[in-house]
């Protein structure tokens, strides 16, 4: 038996407990939600910063290989021309020595000037110059500040060999013509005097008077 009233406390206070446990739930649902919330954001944080990590690391290296090639290709160049100036200023000191001993062995008597012929194939080098002329590095020759000299000399030293020559006197005034175009360049520095001094060649050499 109830006392009066007790069934309606008695509700009243279920009705209290439910709302106290519901309020309760609702609480922890909300706690549970918020931190489920937080912890997505720090997840998505985390991707976005993986993700940031990842994109900078493609540009860093976009940006050092797009940068490094040209660079790369500059040096590569630089290299080349310099290998096929030394090569051609070895082969031009080759000939001029060559030319200037002839002449001095035929004033001297050493070389019957109608051996001239002979001895001046055993002096020919062109190889170098032909292969600067070709295809593969005609680039690199005309990227040289003294291509153009060069050219003068190549063209002067092949002179002696024309086949229209028909006497050795002819012959000989082309070695003379040689020597003294190479000579001027030098005095004048077009081509590289000191380059020249570098490979082995001495200043007295072209000083003779021919």
């Amino acid at each position: 038996m109830y006392a009066p009233g007790g069934k309606a406390k008695k509700r009243e206070s279920i009705a209290i407990l439910v709302s106290s446990h519901r309020k309760t739930t609702c609480i922890n649902l909300i706690r549970q939600h918020g931190l489920m919330q937080i912890e997505n954001r720090l997840e998505m944080t985390g991707q976005l910063a993986e993700w940031w990590e990842v994109m900078i690391s493609t540009l860093a290296g976009f940006a050092t290989g797009f940068f490094a090639e040209p660079v790369k290709i500059y040096f590569s160049n630089r290299s080349e021309r310099a290998r096929l100036r030394i090569a051609l200023y070895r082969e031009m000191v080759h000939m001029y020595l060559g030319f200037n001993q002839l002449l001095q062995f035929m004033d001297e008597g050493k070389i019957p000037i109608d051996k001239l012929q002979v001895n001046l194939d055993n002096v020919k080098r062109f190889d170098l110059y032909t292969y600067a002329k070709s295809t593969a590095v005609i680039t690199r020759f005309y990227e040289l500040k003294e291509s153009i000299h060069i050219d003068t000399i190549y063209k002067n030293f092949q002179l002696p060999y024309n086949p229209s020559l028909v006497t050795a006197k002819e012959r000989a005034h082309y070695l003379n013509l040689a020597i003294s175009v190479f000579n001027d360049k030098a005095a004048k520095d077009e081509i590289s005097a000191s380059l020249l001094r570098e490979i082995g060649w001495e200043p007295r050499e072209l000083q003779k008077e021919t």
